[in-house]
This record gives C-alpha cells, structure tokens and sequence, in this order.
C-alpha cells in the first residue's frame, strides 16, 4: 500500500497500491468492496486525494501521470500531467475545478475544465526532495514538505 485517503462520506477508506490498482473499503463492514485497476494505468498508483463531489478519485502515479477516475464504475474519465520522480500528491481545490498535483521536483495547478496546458507551475530548487503537499480548504494556503539533499 503506496497511500491511505479517508473519503469524505468517512465510511469509506481508499487505498492505492504498487499493483497499479486501488481499493475502495468498507470501514463499517471491515470489507472490501472493490479493487480498481485499468489497462491505462502503467506504473504503481502513488498517490490519491477524492474529489469534492465524491465521486471522482484522483491518482498520481510513480511514470509522473494523474488519472481521473470514476469510483462509481471504476473507469478511468481523464489523464494529464508528467511530474518527474512520479506523482507524489493530489489535492483538489474545495469547488472541486481545480487540482495541484505534485511531482519530487515541481507542482502543478490545473483547471480541470480545461487541463490541456498547467495553469501555473512552481519548481523546486532541486536539493529539495518533496514528499507530500497539503491545501487548505479555502484553497488560500499550499503546505509542502520534503527533505533536502545534500
């Protein structure tokens, strides 16, 4: 398991995993209800964050891509993005039209009306190995933590 993410019905518990699958739980039940993969997915699912409307799951994955996928059926519905050093977070904005993805070198904004070009992007001085980002819910502030290389 590569990521844990609670979803905001907080029955549930989504889990992505080196297999390049993830795992839709029952907390309640203590089950699994389903295991998600698709033959579009190349690389282990890293990262996960559930979109606002809770019926999206967004996922980074280790070859640097974002995947949009429907929990309901379980398809992936879009694909963007290549970070280097692979997808290491998502975090969707609280109106849900845009996500900031994050990669170990750079982070990404984009507007998922329109994802064909990042609407601003950030690199990192590259002695900083990210590891995570969190936004807060008003989408005003950006957390990033990592560990510098030397």
């Amino acid at each position: 398991i590569t990521s844990l993410k609670f979803h905001p019905m907080n029955q549930y518990l989504i889990s992505t995993s080196l297999d390049k699958t993830w795992g839709f739980h029952n907390l309640e039940r203590g089950k699994t209800i389903v295991n998600a993969s698709s033959d579009s997915i190349k690389s282990s699912i890293i990262s996960a964050d559930v979109h606002p409307d809770c019926l999206l799951l967004g996922t980074g994955q280790e070859d640097g891509s974002v995947s949009l996928w429907n929990i309901t059926n379980q398809q992936v519905v879009m694909s963007f993005g290549e970070h280097s050093g692979g997808t290491r977070a998502i975090n969707f904005s609280e109106n849900g039209y845009q996500a900031i993805t994050a990669g170990k070198e750079d982070i990404i904004l984009w507007d998922l009306r329109n994802i064909k070009s990042p609407v601003k992007s950030l690199n990192l001085d590259k002695s900083f190995d990210l590891s995570n980002i969190s936004l807060n819910y008003s989408s005003h502030y950006l957390a990033a933590c990592g560990s510098v290389i030397s």
